[in-house]
């Protein structure tokens, strides 16, 4: 993982995972060819792979909300739409003139 003991210095605060999902913390290094020793939650196994993320995923703290884009906040009906709701047109019925012969007739 490692060439020199100044690189298991400097990632020495990371969590390490596994495939198999356990997890660990570098203790020292040993030697002067970038060997370590890592303590883990459970006991490895020789199919399982040893990994050390170098990114964490942030997400952004404030997102201020503008006239195109709303934020949603899971799936509330006033944040649902993104304009204004739709007007709802009657619908004339099918025989519109015989409506207009009852009307005449009454």
């Amino acid at each position: 993982m490692f060439f020199n003991p100044s690189g298991i210095s400097y990632f020495k605060p990371i969590q390490l995972t596994t495939k198999k999902w356990l997890r660990g913390n570098i203790t020292k290094s040993v030697g002067t060819h970038g060997y370590m020793k890592c303590i883990f939650s459970d006991y490895i196994k020789s199919n399982d792979t040893v990994c050390l993320n170098l990114y964490k995923r942030v997400f952004p703290k404030y997102f201020k909300e503008t006239r195109k884009f709303k934020v949603f906040y899971g799936n509330r009906e006033d944040y649902l739409t993104y304009s204004k709701p739709r007007e709802i047109k009657e619908i004339a019925p099918a025989n519109s003139n015989d409506n207009k012969n009852e009307e005449k007739n009454e």
